[in-house]
């Protein structure tokens, strides 16, 4: 007799869940895919000459997919936002329907017991089951203490404006120039200075902060996808809260 083997089944995807974000890579590829459509290159050839083309690409040249790929994980990240509130308010739902039967049946239970005048057995089990939904809302209340803290513990951290990675490196060499001068004044000192930067200079500090704001963009996208049972509304929260610290200066022009 042939032993049959039996495959594991795949997991089915849910047909709500957005789409997965396109990098840089991917973009470039679709455009010239169309652009090399007419000449017929094998599969192969096709994919390891794009990949090639891609390794020899300026970063000036990229840097229009590269904005397409920061736009398409931006467009994930809310996309994952919404589906995953829409999935935790329907497993809250399921949650007070088990949690307003479960009291149904203990109510029931009692007024069962009180009609029947039933033994104090009978009594005793139904307090057992009452002391055991409060146990079972005590450890609901330590689960959710605990979200609170893998939320605050894994959320990305919003990264720092141009001005913040400049006064980082500053802020250094005006203690050294002044050692005694105050917090406040060092402060001052760094807005009136990023005031006088040219262009030029801030370049560097520009494209580095918008580079660390892409990635923020996809961490934030894969946070929430690998999450979904971490409360919504609390990683909105913390993500403003972290926005508000890592702006601080960015209004200095």
């Amino acid at each position: 007799q042939e032993v049959e083997q039996l495959k594991p089944n795949k997991k089915e995807e849910d047909p709500d869940k957005p789409k997965r974000a396109q990098t840089a890579f991917l973009f470039y590829s679709t455009q010239r895919r169309k652009e090399l459509a007419e000449k017929k290159i094998p599969f192969g050839e096709l994919a390891k000459q794009i990949g090639e083309e891609w390794t020899k690409l300026s970063d000036k040249k990229k840097k229009p997919f590269e904005a397409l790929a920061e736009k398409e994980a931006a467009r994930y990240a809310e996309e994952m936002v919404v589906y995953t509130e829409k999935k935790q308010a329907e497993q809250e739902v399921a949650k007070q329907e088990a949690a307003e039967a479960q009291a149904t049946m203990l109510t029931e239970a009692l007024k069962l017991a009180d009609e029947k005048n039933k033994s104090d057995t009978m009594l005793t089990e139904a307090a057992q089951l009452l002391k055991q939904k409060e146990k079972d809302d005590l450890a609901l209340k330590k689960e959710q203490r605990a979200q609170k803290k893998a939320i605050k513990d894994a959320h990305p951290k919003r990264p720092g404006s141009a001005y913040v990675l400049w006064g980082q490196e500053e802020r250094v060499n005006i203690k050294k120039e002044f050692p005694e001068l105050p917090s406040a004044e060092v402060t001052k000192m760094l807005n009136e200075r990023w005031k006088a930067v040219p262009e030029d200079k801030r370049a560097p500090y520009q494209e580095k902060a918008m580079n660390s704001m892409a990635q923020y963009h996809v961490d934030m996208a894969k946070f929430v996808s690998e999450n979904p049972e971490i409360s919504i509304q609390q990683t909105i929260a913390d993500d403003g809260a972290n926005n508000d610290t890592a702006s601080s200066g960015a209004s200095v022009s």
